[in-house]
């Protein structure tokens, strides 16, 4: 299978192809710079170097290493989502950006509780009320045009959540081991990546909001989602 990270993101594995190989740069251009400038980790990576008969270069084998078992790590336990429960993104975004929506829109009972409610029944309301008709796995009613657009925005959300994580990570051990203008850099680095998502976020409720319209516009789907939620 061909892999291409800037082609636009149409389904979930090419995502978390995408979200590893952005994630492997990322972690191999931290560790560059730690090794740089903390002498622990650079006495313990160079043991796995590998010299080259040009110039008395060297091929960054540790570091690549590290880059490469991250990537890993990130790809095969989800790192996103991990970060995501942790802060509840995709949480509050369904709710509030999906499902809210789709229920005001639909018909659906308004009373007291329904917030909880629905928070409570998040993922089977999402798979009747949204991923029924929008799923990225080919079987979508609605224009797959739409849910690409969502999909490949949500992947640059990761992957520079993931990345500003890791730098957030990478500065705090500047601040136990190395020098503190170099954590208050990476601390930029990461203010400036956090107002960056907040506009990405922005653009991934507008998508979703195209797509709550799209399957709303049928009046039969209209009805089988509203009666999702009246049977809360």
């Amino acid at each position: 299978m061909n892999f291409n990270p800037f082609e636009p993101v149409s389904d979930y594995p090419k995502m978390l192809n995408k979200l590893a190989f952005y994630a492997f740069w990322a972690s191999l251009l931290l560790v560059t710079l730690t090794r740089h400038h903390i002498w622990r980790l650079e006495d313990a990576l160079r043991k796995l170097d590998v010299g080259l008969p040009i110039a008395d270069l060297s091929l960054p084998v540790g570091s690549i290493a590290v880059a490469f078992g991250w990537a890993f790590v990130s790809r095969v336990f989800k790192f996103h989502d991990r970060i995501s429960d942790v802060l509840r993104i995709r949480l509050n975004f369904d709710v509030e950006a999906i499902l809210l929506p789709l229920c005001a829109a639909s018909g659906g009972l308004a009373k007291a509780g329904l917030v909880r409610e629905i928070t409570a029944r998040r993922h089977p309301l999402m798979r009747e009320t949204f991923y029924k008709y929008a799923s990225s796995g080919g079987k979508a009613v609605i224009d797959s045009h739409y849910i690409t657009m969502a999909l490949d925005q949500w992947a640059s959300y990761w992957i520079i959540l993931e990345a500003a994580t890791l730098a957030g990570l990478t500065a705090a051990a500047f601040l136990f081991f190395g020098p503190a203008n170099v954590a208050a850099l990476l601390l930029f680095g990461v203010l400036g990546a956090m107002l960056l998502l907040q506009l990405i976020r922005r653009q991934c409720a507008e998508y979703a909001l195209q797509e709550v319209e799209l399957i709303l516009e049928d009046p039969e789907r209209c009805a089988a989602v509203g009666g999702q939620f009246r049977a809360l």
